[in-house]
């Protein structure tokens, strides 16, 4: 509030309240410009947010065209020695399998042999043959269970490397929760946000956590693996490298093609095999896309609440700091206030005193006063009661000059009713006399009447036959709208201009009527007839809005003004 307008300790209770308003008006529009900056500055950090995401949604997704592109540019190169590649893998692994079983079956023909050998008890041929054959039973179901173990490690690495990729995306997304945690707390540690604030930034990243978990266990690849590992493997790489690696609802026709190339690689498989590997390939690389796009969902959406965290932190930071900042104005405020209040009662202190001398002084300049009005006012009823009986002798010398005026009244009243009384008595015959001249006048004011009526009948009976007689000589029929109507020359639209009018010299200036309708010369002859119109203010007022020369203005203090007339 300006120092202008700051009411006094002294002011009166109306221009208190008008200040305390006004200073809330202003208080209530300073809240609302801050409200305006904060909604300003959410939106634009939201605006920055969203563009920010944009971003880096464009940058994925150019740097998946650009890695599709390179993909399809060596798709041709790899074609032609996919094949040859996949027969020359599988001849590997084959070679090291049989490698491994004969070298399995060499040493248990080894053993056998020693047994055989190193034998030197008497035994009769039964003995040695069932013996023998005993061996070679075991022997063989020794083989029979390693062939099975070596198929069930076979089908093991098949599934493990299936479920691979489920486990390894579980493991980048135990590393993304482990950073987005700990850039949580390092946002905790910098800002010191409050306690709620925290526990629902926290309680959001808890249930994004278990949502994208979710996810991915709903992801992974829940079947066991039923192809040999190189096959499925060989399938894997085939979509991967094909132009349906991004897609998994395939048609008939791109699934015949799909079989027909892993039947081309490995020919010794059936039709129903193929097919199943190539479901087994598609719903692998199907979990496998399922599984990164949550993590690039939960990398975007943790990005994004970690960068909304921060922004919060920052404006209850601010709104806190704010707070603090208006704690301490306040506090300032009301020791200024306080201060002041101090002041103005001392002042008010000192005011007083001087009012109270002003008082007992006044107190005693009334008192004087009233003494001397009090002999004033005695002074004054002896005076009254001097008049009053003069009065009251004036009054009874009025009452019998009254009473002789109205004694002399009623004699004049007699005489003027004995005059009327004869005048009346003179006027009987005058008035008798009129009375008759006037019947006369009546009488023959009517047969004269009635003898111009008669004369006007015959004057129309007359003109009635003369018409007949000229309608039967003539033989015009008798139109009197013809006879009545105007003639050409008096029927004319445009009025006649004399000579005079039309040579007369136009007036310039204004007529009587278009003067005295200006409500100038109306005020000036209101003011005039007020009296009104030499002083000050009525020279103003009948010259406001118009030039006067400085010759012609009035001035106060000029010793050579006449008097204005």
């Amino acid at each position: 509030m300006d120092s202008k307008s700051r009411p006094s300790a002294f002011a009166d209770a109306s221009t208190q309240t008008a200040a305390v308003k006004e200073w809330r008006q202003r208080n209530a529009k300073h809240k609302e410009t801050a409200s305006s900056l904060l909604r300003k500055v959410k939106q634009l950090k939201s605006d920055s947010e969203a563009v920010q995401k944009t971003t880096l949604w464009l940058q994925e997704r150019d740097a998946l065209n650009r890695e599709q592109e390179i993909c399809e540019e060596n798709l041709e190169v790899l074609r032609a020695d996919l094949g040859k590649l996949v027969q020359d893998v599988e001849h590997e692994e084959r070679q090291t399998e049989l490698a491994a079983l004969k070298s399995l079956i060499l040493q248990q023909l080894k053993d056998l042999g020693a047994l055989t050998r190193g034998t030197s008890l008497p035994c009769t041929a039964r003995n040695e043959a069932a013996e023998k054959a005993e061996r070679v039973t075991r022997l063989r179901e020794w083989i029979k269970s390693e062939r099975g173990n070596a198929q069930a490690l076979a089908r093991t690495l098949s599934s493990s490397s299936a479920s691979g990729t489920s486990s390894f995306f579980a493991v980048d997304f135990d590393t993304a929760t482990h950073e987005a945690n700990e850039a949580f707390a390092r946002l905790c540690h910098t800002y010191q946000p409050s306690e709620e604030l925290r526990q629902i930034f926290a309680s959001t990243l808890s249930s994004t956590e278990d949502e994208v978990r979710g996810r991915l266990e709903s992801s992974q690849y829940a079947d066991a693996a039923t192809c040999e590992e190189d096959v499925l493997r060989t399938v894997c790489l085939i979509i991967k490298m094909g132009h349906q690696a991004r897609q998994f609802n395939l048609s008939a026709a791109t699934r015949a093609a799909l079989a027909d190339r892993v039947s081309a690689v490995f020919p010794s498989m059936t039709a129903a095999q193929v097919q199943h590997a190539v479901d087994e390939g598609l719903s692998l690389r199907r979990a496998q896309a399922a599984g990164k796009a949550a993590l690039s969902d939960y990398h975007r959406s943790i990005a994004s609440l970690l960068s909304s965290c921060e922004s919060a932190f920052v404006v209850a930071k601010e709104a806190q700091d704010d707070r603090l900042e208006k704690e301490a104005a306040a506090q300032q405020r009301s020791t200024e206030q306080a201060s002041r209040h101090a002041r103005l009662a001392e002042k008010r202190a000192a005011h007083e005193a001087v009012l109270r001398r002003r008082r007992s002084v006044e107190e005693q300049r009334q008192s004087a006063a009233a003494a001397k009005a009090d002999a004033l006012r005695a002074k004054r009823a002896e005076e009254f009661q001097e008049r009053l009986r003069l009065l009251q002798a004036y009054e009874t010398q009025r009452a019998l000059l009254r009473e002789k005026e109205q004694q002399l009244r009623e004699m004049k009243a007699r005489a003027i009713e004995e005059e009327k009384a004869a005048r009346m008595k003179r006027n009987e015959a005058r008035v008798d006399f009129r009375r008759r001249q006037e019947e006369q006048r009546l009488k023959e004011q009517k047969e004269q009447e009635e003898e111009v009526q008669a004369l006007q009948l015959k004057k129309q009976q007359a003109l009635e036959r003369f018409f007949a007689s000229v309608d039967k000589q003539l033989g015009v029929e008798v139109d009197p709208q013809r006879v009545l109507k105007a003639t050409s020359s008096s029927a004319q639209t445009e009025s006649y201009e004399t000579l005079a009018q039309t040579t007369r010299p136009s007036i310039t200036g204004f007529s009587d009527d278009q003067i005295m309708k200006d409500p100038r010369v109306r005020l000036y002859h209101a003011l005039l007839a007020a009296g009104l119109h030499t002083t000050p203010y009525g020279r103003e007022v009948v010259t406001r809005g118009y030039h006067v020369a400085p010759s012609q203005m009035s001035s106060e203090n000029n010793p050579l003004r006449g008097p204005f007339s």
